[in-house]
């Protein structure tokens, strides 16, 4: 992994400048409430790629007095795109840590693990996708589910189907489903997700802490960014379509991007896609 300079896409991120935006979120982010925090069912390091993506995008000289504008006026805090590069920054530097000591390259996840984590994932998917994949309202989270790939998007799968069948107008549904519904697949998939984790060193003492601290950055980042896509949709809803230009998901951007060229950085990824082009 290099050292200096990560390339995701088409934005450069520089190491030293992720972790000074870290370093100085940190007691910010060590004091979100526990109940607060969200978990990341994406590649943190991309999502926030992309979320900085923006930022540099918005720099503009074209579009960065509207923000200010807003913020003159009340209508968001001050300093908006510095706040959220900060914001993009700390979460793509926590995941780099987590990433670090994580030890992927020294890690399998045995077989028998994958063989039930992909039964259970396509059986569960198959039931969201049959009830809820016209339904605009979980839509496009299906999708991005379906498009997830790799043993740690597994995990991540399974954990966000498992949420997904507790939701109560869901359950109500899916659990009636004769043929393919498990009363016990939320369980298992819990537990698979956690056995891939264990698998792929998520659980080493260093790379448990920055699991956490990826939370925090993350729930930090998806505050940030959700004000960051609403300020700019009411700048420009009258001359973009602002649906592509700040889309609101993070899930979407950074599970249904275009697979990447081949040699881009694997860990940097995502790039801004076709809003910072």
């Amino acid at each position: 992994m290099p050292t200096d300079i990560e390339r995701p896409g088409s934005i450069v991120i520089d190491v030293e400048n992720a972790k000074a935006a870290y370093d100085a979120l940190k007691p910010k982010l060590d004091s979100i409430l526990h109940d607060r925090l969200l978990a990341p069912r994406i590649d943190v390091q991309k999502a926030a790629a992309h979320a900085f993506g923006l930022t540099e995008r918005d720099r503009a000289e074209s579009r960065v007095a509207g923000f200010e504008r807003l913020a003159a006026a009340g209508i968001i805090a001050g300093q908006p795109l510095d706040r959220y590069a900060q914001a993009a920054l700390a979460a793509w530097y926590a995941r780099q840590q987590q990433v670090r000591f994580a030890a992927h390259g020294q890690a399998t996840v045995p077989t028998p693990i994958a063989d039930d984590a992909a039964l259970i994932k396509r059986r569960m998917l198959n039931n969201a996708e049959h009830y809820f994949g016209a339904n605009p309202q979980y839509s496009v989270e299906i999708a991005a589910i379906r498009a997830g790939n790799g043993h740690q998007d597994t995990a991540n799968d399974l954990q966000q189907l498992a949420d997904f069948y507790e939701v109560p107008e869901v359950a109500a549904i899916i659990s009636r489903d004769p043929l393919h519904y498990r009363d016990t697949d939320v369980r298992d998939a819990k537990a698979l997700a956690g056995e891939i984790f264990r698998a792929l060193g998520f659980e080493t003492k260093e790379s448990a802490e920055w699991t956490t601290r990826v939370q925090r950055a993350y729930t930090h980042l998806h505050d940030q960014y959700a004000e960051h896509c609403r300020a700019g949709s009411l700048l420009f809803f009258r001359s973009e379509n602002v649906d592509m230009t700040y889309p609101t998901s993070l899930v979407s951007v950074v599970r249904l991007a275009p697979t990447r060229a081949s040699g881009e950085d694997e860990n940097g990824g995502g790039g801004p896609g076709s809003p910072a082009a």
